[in-house]
């Protein structure tokens, strides 16, 4: 990982976690005692990639101005004896961006202990950990957030509706938005003609609001029912 604003912050938020992330100016190192139990270096690198999309999400959730960290395509192992052992996969790498050494003052003001909370939950559910990949990296296309609502209601119960997190008329103003290329061009959903659009049309950043805050209110959620469960010695 290039040592971003974002990755910075990141790692600021992995200080109560398992994962961490650890590195300077010439470059950051993704580490976690989960990797130790796997054998193959691919299936090391899944799994980082896995963890990364539970990171960016739920930052996203919280720092607006947040941009998704990405991992080099590599991976490295300390051996017993000291040496170092390095394997590389075929992906693009990204260019480096300028070194910042403190988190901003927005990262700050939020509690690690919550971000890593929920990450905690989002590695109970692939369908969550879905949502907060799309958000995080799509988060300013209209497909994409209509996946994540698509997600959202898939696994929730009651609705959304029911458990007042937007009202229907939200709802039904963001998916005929969405749909329609009347509304929003060639991002819409679908092509011209195929769905009206809405009398007033949502903006993006309307649309971004509402599809954050639902997405917050499902991992809030359940962060709720795992410490219930705690509590409970389940």
């Amino acid at each position: 990982m290039g040592p971003s604003t974002s990755t910075v912050d990141a790692a600021f938020f992995c200080q109560m976690s398992s994962l961490k992330i650890t590195g300077s100016i010439s470059g950051y190192h993704l580490r976690s005692t989960e990797f130790e139990a796997l054998e193959e270096p691919a299936e090391v690198y899944a799994l980082a990639q896995q963890r990364i999309a539970q990171l960016n999400g739920v930052v996203s959730l919280l720092l607006s101005a947040f941009d998704p960290i990405k991992l080099a395509p590599s991976v490295s192992r300390i051996n017993d004896d000291g040496t170092k052992k390095v394997w590389v996969f075929p992906l693009p790498r990204e260019k480096i961006p300028e070194f910042r050494k403190e988190p901003s003052p927005a990262a700050k003001s939020i509690s690690p202990a919550l971000v890593n909370e929920w990450i905690a939950s989002a590695r109970h559910s692939a369908s969550l950990t879905d949502a907060l990949r799309i958000f995080a990296s799509h988060r300013h296309e209209w497909a994409a957030l209509y996946k994540v609502l698509e997600l959202v209601r898939g696994n929730v119960s009651p609705s959304i509706e029911e458990q007042a997190w937007a009202t229907s008329g939200e709802l039904r103003r963001f998916t005929q938005t969405a749909n329609s290329a009347e509304a929003v061009g060639d991002h819409a959903r679908h092509s011209r003609g195929r769905v009206n659009p809405p009398r007033a049309s949502m903006t993006q950043n309307q649309a971004l609001e509402l599809i954050g805050r639902i997405l917050r209110k499902w991992i809030e959620s359940r962060t709720a029912e795992t410490r219930r469960a705690h509590a409970s010695g389940r």
